[in-house]
């Protein structure tokens, strides 16, 4: 993700990992037996689109080498896929008691490796990173949350496309809004686009 953000800025980064919603999905469809209707089965192919058209690569320079190209992209899907398929897995089959141990175990790991990689690197953060990064640990925590609280009572087919399209609308907005990046027609027609994906992943759930 990093490595994404340095490459083509925020945007199609987020574009990239919302791709992932993919995994959790097809999981509940050949695992869970979960089944879309005709109205969400289009709202997923558009949902896909929706975010490609995103990825145009305007933002920032692609090596020559083209895995050097390829393994930040697969790297986003991949880690956020299985993010997502942990938190289908954990409303599918653990006991709503286990939320504490579950949300401990999923930031506690983030934890060690980032201080592992603090370690490493001989870094050491300033007490403004320390608060930065105290604020957002609570807004992943309350998100995750909130995330698995939807789990056990809407269906991954409705809630992954819904949620990570509106992150994504709600990212590239405020990315042309604060950050000033520039929009090429082609992902504003993304923009548009998932807009009525929202709508159609919903229809029937």
């Amino acid at each position: 993700m990093m490595v994404m953000l340095e490459r083509q800025g925020i945007s199609v980064a987020t574009a990239m990992t919302r791709l992932a919603i993919a995994v959790p999905i097809v999981v509940s469809i050949l695992v869970w037996h979960e089944r879309p209707n005709l109205w969400q089965t289009a709202g997923l192919v558009l949902t896909f689109v929706a975010i490609l058209l995103f990825d145009t690569g305007a933002n920032g320079r692609l090596p020559r080498d083209l895995w050097q190209a390829v393994w930040p992209l697969a790297g986003c899907f991949l880690t956020a896929g299985g993010s997502r398929l942990s938190q289908k897995a954990f409303a599918e089959l653990c006991v709503g008691a286990e939320r504490p141990l579950y949300l401990a175990a999923w930031f506690g790991s983030a934890g060690l490796v980032a201080l592992g990689v603090l370690i490493a690197r001989r870094m050491h953060p300033t007490r403004e990173d320390l608060l930065l990064g105290a604020a957002l640990g609570l807004v992943n925590i309350a998100s995750l949350f909130c995330i698995v609280t939807a789990l056990e009572q809407v269906s991954a087919i409705v809630f992954f496309p819904a949620a990570s399209v509106a992150s994504l609308v709600l990212v590239i907005a405020l990315a042309a809004w604060w950050w000033k990046e520039q929009l090429a027609a082609r992902t504003r027609w993304g923009l548009a686009l998932a807009c009525r994906v929202l709508i159609l992943v919903n229809l029937g759930g």
